[in-house]
């Protein structure tokens, strides 16, 4: 047989090959362009963080000016609370001198003619002897199926004192049954007053022989010798005090 030498050999398992390169793999970067990588996100975090610190100051601002408007705002709601009060009182003095009386008959001819049937219910109907100086007299609302209110103004507040002291003699004279005097009240007034007498009703349902009375914004009642006194709480609701 003859003998054959060859220089080829087989690959062991230790055996090394030679590492191919993938053409599709992505080239890595040295060093140098690292670094400028890491340069380049440095500083666009420090930006970041000017803009927000530039954020964070422009909402401090606003929220500066939030507290600023909102501290304004309450100057100017209690400012107009105290001109309503203002106006409140005002109206109050004014009034001392003036009295709604309800029921006179229409057809008068003039201010005079109102005028002389006002004295006649003060005089005959009030059963008042003294002279009562009335300032004007008018009537209130437009003219429908029942008489319109008028509005008595009178020279002295005493007067007005001295008429509502007298006003219970007008029901023993029937030429005046449908008469009725009362308070020229303001608007906060007439609420109160409302819903005080809607309270006093509540009341009387429950003791048909309650008696009551309103004053001052001040619902005063008697039943069984035990007097109450209720005024209206901040809620609208009558409070007994």
């Amino acid at each position: 047989m003859f003998g054959f030498s060859s220089s080829s050999h087989k690959n062991t398992p230790n055996s090394k090959r030679p590492r191919e390169s993938n053409p599709n793999s992505p080239e890595q970067p040295t060093m140098s362009e690292m670094e400028k990588n890491i340069q380049q996100i440095l500083a666009v975090t420090s930006a970041t963080k000017v803009e927000v610190g530039e954020l964070n100051e422009k909402v401090s601002t606003l929220v500066q000016s939030v507290d600023s408007l909102s501290e304004r705002t309450k100057n100017l709601e209690k400012a107009g609370e105290d001109v309503k009060w203002e106006v409140e009182h005002l109206k109050r003095e004014i009034n001392k001198k003036k009295l709604r009386f309800a029921g006179v008959p229409e057809g008068d001819k003039g201010y005079k003619d109102l005028e002389e049937k006002i004295k006649v219910i003060i005089k005959d109907g009030l059963k008042i002897a003294e002279d009562i100086s009335i300032e004007g007299v008018r009537r209130q609302g437009k003219q429908g199926s029942k008489p319109r209110v008028v509005i008595v103004t009178l020279d002295r507040s005493s007067d007005r004192y001295k008429i509502l002291q007298h006003k219970k003699n007008i029901g023993s004279n029937a030429q005046f049954k449908n008469v009725y005097i009362n308070e020229e009240l303001t608007y906060f007034q007439a609420k109160t007053e409302t819903a005080l007498r809607n309270a006093a009703m509540d009341l009387k349902k429950a003791h048909k022989d309650l008696k009551f009375k309103i004053r001052n914004g001040v619902l005063s009642t008697e039943h069984n010798n035990t007097t109450r006194k209720f005024k209206l709480g901040n809620d609208g609701r009558p409070v007994e005090f």
